[in-house]
């Protein structure tokens, strides 16, 4: 978020404080009277282009500060309400060029600090958008937006303990603060701790119960303990608000894939799909409810659809893979995807276990042994492999070795053997 920087105390204060609106108009009079000293003239460009950027309007407020600076280059306002005009165009190198001289010309201003630090941001640089936060609050070390902004760019990087401690800080110096509640909730979930998001993003609805990413993120925290119909009333409350939120729809339709209602978890992905077609992950978990409901092609394609979006991605081969080998199908071009995952993630231990299970469907008992073998070594408590080795070694005519496997396996997990014979595999 930035901070939207309020002209100094000169006549466009009145007209500041009556709003945007009488701010468009006397910047707008001023400008167009011909009758302004040029200092006045810039500012007016310069306080109605920080208008038109507060209300949304960036190429309006990039004309006005191209103007205001022409006539004014030592404007720091202007370079700051342009370089947010330009964020909001998703010109990052524009924005940042334009906090960094609105930085050379007022170098004790905290707000252009922060202003650049959510530019950084914005660009995934959260190290330099950290270092920027870090001087905005040694300048003002009570502006509550830098701590909560330096805690989402902590959160950003998987540094959960200090994102906390920075929201703590914005807490404490802007109680009424939804965004900062909403982030420790989110901090503290990552963390395990599902009382402590629980509590804080219901305070940040609260203060603010129109915020779909908090209702979002609070019927996450449910699915995490379990709740899923309270993760459901949530996710509906946010799909009401916001009927075009693709990641509510996704988190939706993994709430009902967890209940066991594969219907309306792919109907909810369907509808995630149509809003966010580039999202590789909603292809993924729609292709684990097709497999779930035994409807192996449509899997398979959403694996091809995930892969073709994100060719890297290991996991997506391995799941491929393990469709391929449940349904006892194009083994060849199983065996070639969970080859490829292991380029990918060499040694997964899961995706040793699908590689295992292939070449037990083909027959291959000393590479399926091999592989469930190598994937107990990482996964000492796997019922899958203790059960498939097992029976490849009765295959193999080891039947004690067999035996004593197979036991492990339902010892570890006692529906196994109903769970492979459902694949068509039995003893």
């Amino acid at each position: 978020m930035f901070w939207w920087r309020k002209p100094a105390a000169t006549a466009f204060a009145f007209a500041v404080a009556l709003g945007l609106v009488l701010q468009f108009s006397g910047c707008t009079t001023v400008i167009r009277s011909g009758n302004e000293a040029r200092n006045n003239d810039a500012a007016a460009f310069s306080h109605r282009c920080l208008a038109y950027a507060g209300n949304g309007d960036a190429d309006r407020a990039i004309r006005d500060c191209d103007q205001a600076i022409r006539l004014n280059p030592d404007d720091a306002i202007a370079f700051n309400s342009r370089g947010i005009a330009y964020s909001k165009k998703g010109d990052k190198y524009g924005a940042i060029r334009d906090f960094d001289e609105a930085i050379h010309l007022k170098p004790d201003e905290a707000k252009l600090f922060n202003n650049r630090g959510v530019a950084y941001g914005e660009e995934g640089d959260y190290d330099r958008a950290i270092q920027d936060y870090d001087q905005a609050i040694r300048l003002k070390p009570e502006f509550a937006l830098a701590f909560d902004n330096r805690a989402h760019a902590y959160l950003e990087k998987g540094d959960n303990d200090r994102a906390i401690q920075d929201y703590d800080q914005a807490i404490r110096l802007k109680p009424d603060d939804a965004s900062a509640f909403h982030g420790r909730g989110a901090a503290y979930s990552r963390k395990g701790d599902y009382n402590r998001a629980s509590q804080d993003l219901d305070q940040a609805i609260r203060l603010k119960p129109d915020d779909v990413e908090a209702l979002v993120d609070r019927g996450i925290a449910y699915q995490n303990t379990a709740d899923y119909d309270r993760a459901i009333q949530y996710l509906d409350q946010a799909i009401r608000l916001k009927p075009d939120d693709a990641k509510a729809f996704h988190v939706r339709g993994a709430a009902y894939s967890e209940k066991g209602d594969y219907d309306r978890a792919i109907q909810n992905y369907d509808q995630a799909i149509r809003l966010k077609p580039d999202d590789f992950e909603v292809f993924i978990d729609r292709s684990t409810d097709y497999k779930n409901k035994g409807d192996y092609d449509r899997a398979v394609q959403d694996l091809d659809e995930a892969i073709r979006l994100k060719p890297e991605f290991a996991d997506a081969f391995n799941q491929r893979c393990w469709v391929r080998a449940v349904a006892n199908e194009a083994l060849a071009a199983a065996l070639a995807d969970c080859n490829e995952s292991l380029r990918l993630r060499p040694g997964d231990a899961n995706t040793l276990n699908s590689r295992g299970f292939v070449n037990f469907r083909m027959a291959r008992y000393d590479d399926a042994i091999k592989d469930y073998s190598a994937s107990l070594v990482r996964d000492p408590k796997s019922a899958d492999s203790f059960y498939v080795r097992g029976l490849a070694e009765k295959r193999n005519h080891n039947e004690t070795s067999g035996d004593a496997d197979i036991a492990t396996a339902k010892l570890i997990d006692p529906t196994i053997a109903r769970t492979y014979a459902n694949y068509g595999v039995t003893r």
